[in-house]
């Protein structure tokens, strides 16, 4: 289980299903400014 964004990415890697369940969380837990920032 990942404790923060950088694990999601690498665990992510080549998984669309798990990408795609990583953004979904990051768009609702986020607001804009701080997504840039995350995925900057």
């Amino acid at each position: 289980m990942a404790s923060t964004w950088e694990e999601l990415k690498t665990l992510a890697k080549g998984n669309p299903y798990i990408e795609e369940v990583g953004n979904l969380v990051l768009e609702m837990n986020t607001d804009k400014y701080e997504r840039e920032i995350l995925e900057g």
